[in-house]
């Protein structure tokens, strides 16, 4: 092909990439307004939710339509006022159920004084002199809401996992090393104290569980004894869980309600300039 023929070709060739590169310009327009369209709807009928998933789209798909996205960040802080009121007012129902569950639940603890720290133990399981003498598991709320577990068993042999097997399922804690502290010999029982973090299991399976629960002592992968949990321990443990897990609850959901309350203060600032900004 001549290099006439080639000139020609490109020449007359630009009117029509120029034509196709407008319609799909102009295509592009029309969704992001159509978008945009939704959104202010949906800003009208309160579906916050909704009208800041429609911005989002209008962002990611047509990124070079920039009249339209100057049109969607104006009204974007007042979806997001809308929505973070919303998720306040939830914050504020799941709080208030929290706090009447835990209230519900912690009648059935008792205070129990201690010189070092003082606890909280269920009703179900005080009517012993020292927990630390009577085998078995005994459940126990820190005064700060933390669950734990207090373990012990007669004889010296120094287990530092405890697993109990109830309902079909089998939940273990952490393992505690002999340490002088948490796991220590007392008198004629050796004692351990197995911290949130490492009975969460243990305290929840026995809470979801009314059911004979047989408790297995073990040093790594030796089993050192086992026995059935006492109904009055299982109890126990399963009331000083549940009131814990309300108590933590309602912590998280304080902390969730302040961090939308910031967000929802940096919102209105926003609303506040965008109308600064238009007088």
């Amino acid at each position: 092909m001549s290099n006439a023929v080639t000139k020609a070709l490109f020449i007359i060739g630009l009117p029509l990439i120029s034509y196709i590169s407008t319609s799909c310009s102009d295509d592009n327009v029309k969704r992001a307004e159509n978008l945009l369209s939704s959104a202010e709807e949906s800003l009208a009928n309160h579906d916050f939710n909704h009208t800041l998933s429609l911005l989002d789209s209008i962002d990611h798909a047509y990124p070079k339509v920039i009249d339209v996205r100057k049109k969607a960040m104006s009204i974007r802080p007042k979806a997001m006022e809308g929505a973070i009121i919303n998720k306040i007012a939830e914050t504020d129902s799941m709080l208030a159920i929290n706090l009447i569950a835990g209230d519900s639940l912690s009648r059935n603890l008792i205070k129990i004084d201690n010189p070092i720290e003082p606890y909280f133990i269920s009703q179900a399981d005080a009517n012993i002199k020292s927990q630390y003498n009577v085998e078995g598991l005994h459940g126990r709320v820190a005064p700060d809401g933390m669950f734990y577990i207090i373990a012990s068993a007669s004889g010296s042999a120094p287990f530092t996992t405890i697993a109990v097997e109830t309902g079909g399922l089998t939940a273990e804690t952490s393992a505690v090393n002999p340490d002088g502290e948490r796991n220590r010999m007392l008198d004629k029982n050796r004692v351990i104290t197995y911290i949130a973090g490492e009975c969460d299991s243990v305290g929840r399976i026995l809470s979801d569980y009314n059911t004979p629960a047989t408790v297995i002592l073990k040093n790594g992968d030796k089993e050192i004894k086992r026995f059935t949990l006492s109904e009055s321990q299982r109890e126990g443990i399963s009331d000083t869980y549940l009131t814990a897990q309300a108590f933590m609850k309602c912590h998280l959901l304080r902390i969730e309600k302040a961090k939308l309350e910031k967000q929802l203060s940096l919102s209105r600032q926003q609303i506040a300039d965008t109308y600064s900004t238009k007088d």
